[in-house]
């Protein structure tokens, strides 16, 4: 959100708005010995000391006779809604999973009473405001049957880094220039939608259909965890998955480029990142058959379904829906392959720098200035 953060400060600095950034300080934050007692303490920080800046910093700029325009960069934020309902302001709402999480609709989930008190109190405070921005048509629907009719316009990120299609290897991160001459990628971090699990169970049933000795998995994002760990030790794929964290964009770029396909599962998203962001490099992507990621995929043929739950008998059709479609791609010969990657490139436009923004500045216009 960091990245979205500085996206939309650095769109409105290039329109020539005069801008105010405003945050929680970490006061209280900062006190306490341990981490779980600064935590708490944070709180009084954004919920309480954070809303008394706010209004004081809106009263400022009003007596100065300046109009105002407020924005929310994420709909996290929704606790401090209704003390800028009052002026023109516009609400990025990017996805809903944790709400919906503290309201029992991912029934493996389990969230604590505080977590339900502090997701209910952001939907209330949502609910106050009047104009919204929706990153994927899915993410409206969810906001729609949450909040009740209103004003929700749909803008799809875009890429914030310009990939572009670099087989260089000299860019490839350590070991993969030198001991990954086949893989796949993933792309996420270890929570719980973005489905690490089904990834490596799709990988590993792909190795033993195919009996393939050689090709490698490579996952990017956070370190693996004990239960990633565990999974792949029983699973006997120890010297055949790679976790790498922190990588350049320059890296990523190269992963992509030279990958055998990207496998992402998700069982819910936003918007989906890794899946433009491979497009762009002309990497074939096998992800979920429902929006928002059926919404931004390139290419329909590679949509499988939701992974069911693994006791389940239709979950060893799902692992054979996956390996078919891996297989696939493996069954692309070289022209196949590269009418794929142009199509995917040509896809990845929609998505081009400066295409969101510019729509953002519309919008914003247009609920400051409606006709």
């Amino acid at each position: 959100m960091q990245r979205f953060d500085t996206l939309i400060l650095k769109m409105l600095e290039q329109k020539g708005a005069q801008t105010v950034f405003l945050q929680p300080s970490a006061i209280f934050g900062k006190l306490g010995c341990f981490q779980f007692i600064r935590k708490w303490l944070g709180y009084i920080d954004k919920y309480i000391l954070f809303p008394q800046k706010l209004k004081k910093k809106l009263k400022e700029i009003t007596r100065m006779g300046r109009q105002i325009f407020v924005i929310i960069p994420d709909h996290s934020h929704g606790i401090y809604v209704p003390y800028i309902s009052q002026y023109p302001h516009a609400i990025h709402l990017h996805d809903f999973i944790a709400i919906k999480s503290a309201l029992g609709e991912y029934p493996n989930i389990q969230i604590g009473y505080l977590g339900k008190l502090l997701q209910a109190r952001i939907l209330k405070g949502l609910k106050a405001g009047s104009h919204y921005i929706s990153i994927s048509n899915a993410t409206r629907k969810d906001a729609l049957r949450l909040l009740g009719d209103r004003s929700i316009d749909v803008v799809y990120n875009e890429l914030n880094y310009p990939f572009t299609r670099n087989i260089d290897t000299s860019t490839l991160p350590y070991p993969v220039n030198e001991d990954f001459s086949a893989y796949f990628l993933h792309v996420g971090n270890s929570l719980w939608y973005k489905n690490r699990r089904g990834v490596l169970a799709l990988f590993g049933e792909y190795i033993i259909k195919n009996h393939d000795g050689d090709t490698k998995l490579v996952i990017v994002g956070d370190e693996a965890t004990d239960d990633d760990l565990s999974y792949i030790s029983e699973h006997s794929l120890t010297q055949r998955v790679l976790f790498l964290s922190g990588i350049s964009s320059e890296s990523l770029e190269a992963l992509y480029s030279r990958a055998l396909a990207l496998l992402f599962p998700s069982i819910t998203e936003g918007f989906g990142w890794p899946i433009i962001e491979a497009a762009a490099c002309g990497c074939p992507v096998i992800t979920t058959d429902n929006a928002p990621m059926s919404e931004i995929a390139a290419d329909s043929e590679l949509l499988i379904p939701s992974m069911p739950d693994q006791e389940s008998k239709e979950y060893k059709e799902w692992l054979n829906d996956g390996v078919s479609k891996i297989n696939l791609v493996q069954s692309w010969d070289k022209p196949e392959r590269q009418g794929h990657a142009e199509m995917s490139i040509a896809h990845a436009e929609k998505f081009k720098p400066g295409k969101a923004t510019d729509q953002y500045w519309e919008i914003y216009q247009s609920i400051l200035n409606p006709s």
